[in-house]
């Protein structure tokens, strides 16, 4: 069933004036709602970049979609900290290599492997202090609403182990 029929389609600033003036009794424009979403989504992007500076020790990331957005959002972790990045589908591979060479020279803490299974769907970020969900992919924060949610410690260790399981059965992409 497609997302709207579910009422699940994202909102748009003039749903969102009509909710709060109708609803809340707040007079909100349709400009001022769309100010408003729009600076909620360079939020997230700011906040992503706040948790990738701060991580700590190896780092764990899955995210089946990566192109050279993604390697633009990793220059922001620690050149100390080495990242295991555990994808299925690599944009412009020729391209994405090139520059993942360039990525390297400077930072040299990033190794790729693709899995073989196509069961990764989740994207999340484990270092040594815990686990972040993100609502979308490395490449795309910013673009639309999403959301970054820190997990607890017991659902961090669960989902470490499946990580370990699938990086090890996955083929090294370089």
């Amino acid at each position: 069933m497609a997302d709207a029929q579910l009422g699940l389609s994202s909102m748009t600033a003039a749903h969102v004036a009509e909710i709060l003036t109708h609803v809340y009794r707040r007079n909100l424009t349709r400009q001022r709602a769309a100010a408003l979403l729009a600076s909620a989504k360079g939020l997230v992007a700011r906040r992503l970049n706040q948790i990738l500076e701060a991580l700590s020790g190896d780092v764990l990331l899955c995210d089946p979609y990566i192109n050279d957005k993604t390697l633009l959002a990793l220059t922001a972790v620690p050149k100390g900290s080495p990242i295991k990045l555990l994808t299925l589908n690599i944009s412009d591979p020729p391209q994405f290599r090139r520059n993942l060479h360039a990525y390297q020279r400077e930072y040299g803490n990033l190794e790729i492997r693709v899995s073989h299974t196509k069961d990764l769907h989740d994207r999340y970020i484990i270092d040594d202090a815990g686990m972040w969900l993100l609502g979308q992919s490395l490449n795309g924060i910013g673009k639309k609403q999403t959301f970054l949610v820190l997990v607890g410690a017991d659902i961090r260790q669960l989902v470490s182990d499946g990580f370990l399981r699938r990086w090890n059965s996955a083929s090294l992409w370089s």
